[in-house]
């Protein structure tokens, strides 16, 4: 349990990861009119990661980070509607079934799966999708305010 939550905690940690360099990717193309492409050749070429001064701010972002991390890992993974309904859909499945080599049997295995998959989509896919096209569609149209409101929700 507290390694799959741990992995969990990753997934997010990357998820959010690649959101924030997002964010940032489309700053710098609505502000500086350059891509992460040109930034990256940038930082290379200048010798930036030996720069003190921006080791320094990389290493408050990392503490930020840091601390940001702990106080998600504090709060509950899920929402009290969401644990009731989980308990009872896995009070459904039953004893788990075990093959002899210790593995789990397929359907058992399989019944799992789909509950951990519909949990994923409910939470994830239907705001990522919306996250995704609305963000788009701000810097199309140059509407500052709601592409942050989109982003920062």
């Amino acid at each position: 349990m507290a390694k799959s939550r741990a992995l969990l905690q990753q997934r997010v940690i990357d998820d959010m990861n690649r959101l924030e360099n997002q964010k940032i990717a489309d700053a710098c193309m609505i502000e500086l009119k350059i891509d992460h492409h040109d930034f990256n050749r940038a930082y290379t070429h200048y010798n930036l990661d030996k720069n003190g001064k921006l080791s320094g701010f990389r290493d408050g972002l990392n503490t930020a980070a840091r601390m940001e991390r702990e106080k998600e890992e504090k709060e509950p993974l899920l929402k009290p509607e969401e644990a009731k309904e989980l308990a009872e859909l896995v009070k459904e499945l039953g004893k788990p079934q075990y093959k002899q080599d210790g593995t789990l049997e397929f359907d058992y295995f399989h019944k799992c799966n789909r509950i951990i998959s519909s949990f994923n989509a409910r939470r994830c896919d239907v705001k990522d999708e919306d996250f995704l096209y609305l963000r788009r569609k701000y810097i199309k149209e140059q509407v500052r305010e709601k592409y942050e409101e989109v982003c920062n929700n």
